[in-house]
């Protein structure tokens, strides 16, 4: 898989634009797009802060080879899915127990979990959504 195909797969994985990983690693969305369309190739520098803030191998990104997932991946990051910050704001043991876990979680098991967190929060609108329309 091309260099510019990683790119764009770590940036779906995370549901993120090219706007939001470009803030995220402090780049312009611009130069998110080049490095995916392949015209501008990725720098040691840009895989490093990709690295350091997604916990993506930055080897891996540059060269293909070994684990997507960076053996420093989650050291000291918090837990973020968007739709879950309100409620997680009313349990903090649970968001705890949460950003502990997610520092143990593999790549897959974390999308896994994102997925699994926001089928639920959809399933849960639909039927506050479908209740609503009975009464």
């Amino acid at each position: 898989m091309p260099a510019e195909d990683r790119i764009r797969e770590i940036r779906e994985i995370f549901h993120l634009n090219q706007r939001e990983l470009g803030e995220k690693i402090g780049v312009t969305s611009q130069l998110v797009s080049k490095m995916e369309s392949g015209k501008t190739p990725i720098s040691s520098m840009t895989a490093r802060a990709i690295e350091a803030e997604l916990g993506v191998s930055a080897t891996w990104l540059l060269s293909g080879t070994g684990e997507m997932v960076s053996e420093k991946r989650n050291k000291g990051k918090q837990l973020t899915i968007p739709e879950l910050t309100p409620i997680l704001a009313y349990f903090p043991a649970v968001a705890e127990g949460l950003n502990r876990l997610a520092g143990t979680m593999s790549l897959a098991d974390w999308q896994a979990l994102n997925s699994y967190c926001l089928r639920r929060l959809q399933e849960a609108k639909n039927t506050k959504e479908e209740t609503k329309g009975e009464q």
